[in-house]
């Protein structure tokens, strides 16, 4: 069964995720496009490498390895995989600024969906 993946609309200003992957050097984008590709096809599930739920919160982390570590934050609603952030990880630990990011967009999300 094929999933939907959507990335997160940012209202009215351009969509941040989009303009990030554009950003993007070449290898980057198509691990990021393969990635995406993988989730398309068979969904969130940790049976895919490199994915992981982050424990207290409502979305997963996709991590994509190599020369830039990127971080793909994604959650499921309504049968539909949301992109919800992107971002290059350049410490040990994932920034308090990423998770809220990204915690607002969920909620953001959500209110729009009326879940």
């Amino acid at each position: 069964m094929e999933h939907q993946v959507v990335v997160y609309p940012a209202g009215e200003r351009s969509n941040l995720v989009i303009e990030f992957y554009k950003k993007l050097n070449a290898s980057s984008r198509c691990k990021v496009q393969r990635v995406l590709k993988y989730l398309q096809e068979y969904g969130i599930t940790p049976d895919i490498q490199n994915i992981k739920k982050l424990h207290g919160y409502d979305f997963w982390e996709v991590r994509i390895l190599g020369k830039d570590n990127l971080r793909i934050f994604i959650s499921e609603l309504k049968n539909t995989i949301y992109v919800l952030h992107i971002f290059k990880k350049k410490s040990q630990t994932t920034p308090i600024k990423e998770l809220y990011i990204t915690q607002k967009r969920l909620y953001n999300l959500r209110s729009e969906l009326d879940l």
